[in-house]
């Protein structure tokens, strides 16, 4: 499914970013900094890195200020 939408961005002109690697590594933060710096406007993730956010306690909205452009 994820090919089918990164073909469809790219059709209609979109730039795409893909990551291959831990993203949390060295923390949760660095995936988050990453998407700040590159000014991603849609993220997909899977169900896996969502729930080890939630047992890292993380909290991206109340420690780093989303960054609006």
């Amino acid at each position: 499914m994820m090919r089918h939408w990164t073909m469809n961005s790219l059709a209609v002109g979109a730039t795409v970013v893909l990551y291959d690697g831990n993203p949390l590594y060295p923390d949760w933060r660095a995936m988050r900094r990453m998407i700040g710096e590159g000014k991603v406007a849609i993220l997909g993730r899977s169900a896996i890195h969502i729930y080890a956010l939630m047992s890292a306690s993380a909290k991206p909205g109340k420690e780093i200020q989303p960054i609006i452009t």
